[in-house]
């Protein structure tokens, strides 16, 4: 239990971070290094997949749902921010 519990936090702080990077990406597209991070957001979800593909195919679940989770909690109040405007 403790470690499908790791493997759902370790999937939040992937999907936080893999949209944080995102975010920036899209706010530099068009400048200097959007594209890089962009690439990096993507990165961040698809380095630990191959992880935990790698190291225990049983948590990919887990990993896959917390950082889609994550990045839809996240994106809902920007989409209502940016109805707003």
């Amino acid at each position: 239990m403790l470690v499908r519990v790791l493997a759902l936090a370790a999937g939040l702080a992937a999907g936080a971070l893999n949209c944080a990077l995102l975010a920036a990406g899209c706010k530099r597209l068009g400048r200097r290094r959007g594209g890089l991070w962009l690439l990096g957001g993507v990165l961040v979800s698809v380095t630990g997949l191959v992880l935990y593909a790698l190291l225990s195919p049983a948590l990919l679940p887990w990993f896959g749902c917390a950082c889609a989770g994550s990045l839809i909690l996240l994106a809902v109040p920007w989409a209502i921010h940016l109805r707003k405007k």
